[in-house]
């Protein structure tokens, strides 16, 4: 069983689970979106076998994996004069933004970075779901930001323009998780292993169907070893419960 970040799970999850299933072919998935605390406690709990989740994660009884550094991106409705293909995070200043939850990590980043620059952000919406944050700013209520990866998955057919930001450059890193002292199957294994390669991939080039004619070439290589992970902290989700069928 496998926790995800809810805005990973949309661009990572569909290519890694067809390559996870042409090396275990007959293990039953089940992919669920969480929030953060949710996986958290799923893996300590042991509900949970993996998470893919934000770092850093603080937690004496778990690991990490770094896996990638995600990217954050504004993101506008194709009608809001911005001016630009770049801004500096102070003009979020006089942009009416929809965000996530105070409670939401991806929130509490933002927010930070936005203090870095020494801004203000005025939130005119809040929603938890980053499909209907999209949604919410195509009608033209306001600008977001969210990780550009997940926002370039769902752009095709969106009337959104995608702006880079800088001074500073919002990112965030995300890894793997597990419990320190749990066993872990071949298809635990196997699978953070093609989370690292899939992920790859779709850095190199972000087309779901060319990283999944990839995986067909990689879903034959072997195990990285785990050693030289560290100890660390987590964030916002989805699961994937990896089942045998029974009988």
């Amino acid at each position: 069983m496998v926790g995800a970040l809810s805005t990973v799970n949309s661009y990572l999850i569909a290519p890694l689970v067809s390559r996870f299933k042409q090396r275990f072919p007959d293990i039953h998935l089940q992919v669920h979106a969480q929030a953060s605390a949710d996986v958290v406690n799923g893996l300590l709990s042991h509900h949970l076998d993996i998470g893919i989740c934000l770092l850093p994660l603080t937690h004496p009884h778990l690991t990490t994996v770094p896996l990638f550094e995600e990217r954050l991106a504004l993101v506008a409705p194709a009608s809001m004069t911005i001016g630009t293909r770049r801004a500096r995070m102070r003009d979020l200043a006089r942009l009416p933004l929809i965000l996530m939850p105070v409670d939401y990590c991806l929130r509490k980043m933002v927010e930070a970075e936005c203090a870095k620059a020494g801004v203000h952000p005025q939130v005119v919406l809040e929603m938890s779901s980053p499909e209907g944050i999209l949604q919410a700013v195509e009608e033209g209520t306001g600008a977001t930001i969210l990780p550009e990866l997940f926002v370039r998955s769902r752009r095709p057919g969106l009337a959104l323009q995608v702006i880079d930001l800088y001074d500073p450059t919002p990112r965030h890193a995300v890894g793997l998780a597990y419990l320190t002292k749990r066993h872990r199957s071949l298809a635990a294994e196997e699978f953070a292993a093609l989370c690292q390669t899939t992920m790859r991939d779709l850095q190199s080039d972000p087309s779901p169907s060319k990283s999944t004619q990839r995986g067909k070439r990689a879903a034959g290589h072997s195990v990285p070893s785990f050693k030289q992970a560290s100890s660390v902290r987590q964030n916002p989700a989805s699961t994937l419960k990896v089942r045998r069928p029974v009988g």
